[in-house]
């Protein structure tokens, strides 16, 4: 199996290109590997245009219904107390999932599930998703300008067109696990790059910075000191 996060990726905010979906397809076909696309994020398209999902590829220029489970939540576009998601792929792998997730579970949250149902019912989502993106977008903003206006020199970062991360990367010389204790005292966090590693592998010189938690005065005034940071480290 072949785990993918295709759009506004967890940690770097990437998006996969529409060439590397279709490459990546044809390969999984021809050797028989199933794709599990995690798609929580796609909805949360804050400018570019809309990329086609693997599991709209799969079935519209490949006519596969075999090769893409595709898994989407709730929790980043109606709340993230709900834990809600869903599963697109054949009855037959579906009723497989169901089985082994009541081994798991015993039962689901059927609570949210009839929240979630009520929700979109009603209609909301639409104008759900319009408040979601017209909130993030300037929050997006802000963090890019910010990282534009105070990272020293040999600092780089991400622009993603949607999502909820900017990835930033530092010279190698830096330890963003080390660097971490020492922002915490500038009263600044975010999440070392090395979390997102397997064990053994990991590389201590990237951040992971989340955008859509606090105001843009918050966000100019962490960048700020964090580029303080990152500048008496180098």
């Amino acid at each position: 199996m072949i785990y993918i996060v295709p759009d506004f990726q967890n940690p770097t905010g990437i998006t996969m290109s529409y060439q590397n979906r279709v490459r990546l397809l044809e390969i999984a076909i021809k050797n028989r590997i199933i794709i599990l696309e995690d798609d929580p994020y796609s909805k949360l398209r804050l400018n570019g245009e809309k990329m086609e999902s693997f599991y709209q590829i799969s079935r519209e220029k490949f006519k596969n219904k075999d090769v893409v489970i595709a898994v989407r939540s709730f929790s980043k576009i109606i709340g993230p107390g709900l834990r809600c998601g869903y599963v697109l792929a054949d009855r037959e792998t579906i009723a497989y999932m169901n089985s082994w997730l009541q081994k798991e579970l015993n039962t689901t949250d059927r609570i949210s599930q009839r929240i979630v149902a009520a929700f979109l019912n009603s209609n909301y989502l639409p104008k759900q998703l319009e408040k979601i993106r017209k909130t993030y977008a300037p929050l997006r903003d802000q963090m890019i300008a910010s990282l534009n206006n105070w990272m020293p020199e040999g600092v780089t970062w991400t622009e993603p067109e949607g999502g909820m991360f900017v990835w930033v990367t530092l010279p190698t010389a830096i330890n963003s696990d080390r660097l971490f204790d020492k922002a915490i005292t500038e009263k600044v966090a975010f999440l070392p790059g090395s979390k997102f590693y397997p064990k053994n592998h990991e590389k201590f010189n990237g951040m992971r910075l989340n955008f859509t938690y606090p105001t843009r005065e918050q966000i100019r005034i962490g960048v700020k000191r964090l580029a303080k940071v990152v500048t008496d480290n180098k």
